[in-house]
């Protein structure tokens, strides 16, 4: 199972799942912790996106400084 939004419980594991939007709250399920046996985290597309943009912004600004700089 999928979920986001995971809040982690004394006794349960609760979030949605992950078809579901975000701020579905009537999707919400929880897990009772003796039927989970591992969990695997995963970093949003988000983070990665922002990353590449970032990267890819002072790359052409990078590019645009040295260009004007060693422009004859």
């Amino acid at each position: 199972m999928r979920i986001h939004g995971l809040t982690v419980l004394a006794d349960s594991l609760r979030g949605i799942p992950s078809p579901a939007p975000p701020d579905c709250d009537s999707c919400r399920v929880a897990v009772p912790r003796a039927e989970v046996d591992s969990i695997r985290v995963f970093e949003s597309d988000v983070s990665v996106s922002q990353f590449v943009l970032t990267a890819g912004f002072f790359a052409v600004l990078g590019y645009t400084i040295l260009s004007a700089t060693f422009r004859d």
